[in-house]
């Protein structure tokens, strides 16, 4: 999305809340374009504007950047829920004795965090199908979205910050 296209996006907000926006001075309107264009210009126009019209005609409201995010995230979802993440870790370990490393590099990034390795992947092969079956798959759906939500987040960051997290630069909190 460009910055004409943003710019477009805010006319829609404006006629679709006029309330909100009556009093929106020039400079406050530049600074809201850069804002939006920092937060979606990397998503293709046709993506963000139905994400908007989607928001605008279920919400009384404007949508902070939050709102219209969950908006594109909705639409751009791949529907990988708990249990069809499942069905990806189940196959895969079904296959993993001699090809665990080829098994790994298919599975979606979650489930590779999850798993931790290759080695694990194969390591559940290994296991009896009933413990993998229940127990396994216990742990796994109890576990997946807070992996998920975590992925998420480190999605949204920016590549310098990323690397000064891998590097250690951050205190965690204790």
């Amino acid at each position: 999305m460009d910055i004409k296209a943003t710019q477009q996006l805010l006319s829609i907000l404006k006629m679709a809340y006029p309330n909100f926006y009556k009093s929106m001075s020039k400079e406050d309107a530049i600074e809201t374009v850069k804002l939006y264009y920092d937060f979606f210009g990397e998503h293709q126009t046709p993506v963000v504007v139905q994400a908007l019209k989607n928001y605008i005609r279920n919400n009384v409201f404007p949508p902070s950047i939050a709102g219209l995010n969950t908006e594109i995230k909705l639409l751009m979802d791949k529907g990988n829920t708990s249990e069809e993440l499942w069905s990806k870790v189940a196959k895969a370990v079904g296959n993993s004795l001699y090809n665990s490393t080829e098994e790994f590099k298919k599975l979606p990034i979650e489930c590779q965090r999850w798993l931790g390795s290759p080695k694990g992947l194969k390591d559940l092969g290994m296991a009896e199908v009933e413990v993998v079956n229940t127990v396994v798959r216990g742990q796994f759906l109890k576990t997946i979205n807070e992996i998920k939500a975590s992925e998420k987040a480190q999605n949204g960051m920016s590549p310098e910050l990323k690397e000064l997290i891998s590097k250690g630069v951050f205190k965690t909190l204790e």
